[in-house]
């Protein structure tokens, strides 16, 4: 019965919501988890038919797009300013990409892509041997081109306190919790890059004349990124001098 249920591993992965955890709670409760959910499970999805859109406002995100939830290193938060250094303090936990079995279907514009946060507190899925810590914000990173050049677009989204409602903050369970944890994109409220539910982050973008759930923004290269941030300390040396 066991390699039975081992073998079902795959649909397990392809529910999620409350069904999932109702067969997480009735498996464990007979003693039948298996070991690779006995740790906990992180699954980010969205709802298929969302409109997911690309800089210009118009074209879908399409099989070039890739979808990564993941965290960044303790100490650092990503913003405009810092953009350069995301990539060098980025902790990828599970990734979404074409072609759909790998969890990015573009034709539906659906992704879903689950992990398991194993006891060690590293994730299954193989992409960094980064460690992941109860508490920690999660991000999810969506890109074209996982480095600043010509035609990147990114997005990065969360949930965090800025919305002043800490029971909703995307943050990372124990690796000792066997439920599952779930993050949809419906429950993403902060666009550091990118637009998300028709609010505007940071980046170039020619705003959609639609409603849109999530949409990638031009990505400055580091000379322009340079420049800005040079722009912005001469107004602030110039405004100091004025008052």
């Amino acid at each position: 019965m066991l390699s039975a249920l081992r073998s079902t591993l795959p649909l397990f992965f392809a529910v999620h919501g409350w069904k999932r955890a109702v067969l997480v709670v009735v498996l464990g409760m007979l003693n039948l988890l298996p070991a690779e959910l006995r740790a906990g499970s992180i699954n980010f999805y969205n709802t298929p038919g969302n409109t997911l859109l690309m800089q210009d406002g118009v074209t879908a995100l399409d099989t070039n797009f890739v979808f990564e939830f993941g965290t960044f290193e303790a100490g650092f938060t990503p913003t405009g300013n810092n953009i350069t250094n995301w990539i060098d303090n980025w902790k990828p936990f599970a990734r979404a990409e074409a072609p759909s079995i790998n969890g990015w279907n573009s034709s539906i514009s659906y992704f879903n892509k689950s992990g398991i946060l194993q006891l060690s507190g590293q994730s299954d899925q193989g992409l960094s041997a980064d460690v992941f810590a109860a508490g920690e914000l999660a991000y999810l990173w969506v890109y074209n081109d996982f480095s600043i050049t010509d035609g990147s677009q990114w997005a990065l989204v969360t949930n965090d306190s800025s919305d002043l409602n800490p029971t909703n903050d995307w943050l990372l369970p124990s690796p000792s919790e066997a439920l599952p944890w779930e993050y949809p994109l419906s429950n993403a409220l902060n666009p550091v890059w990118g637009g998300l539910h028709n609010v505007q982050g940071g980046g170039d973008f020619t705003a959609p004349l639609t409603a849109f759930t999530l949409q990638t923004h031009a990505v400055p290269e580091p000379g322009s990124v340079m420049l800005v941030l040079l722009a912005g300390l001469a107004w602030r040396i110039q405004r100091a001098r004025r008052s």
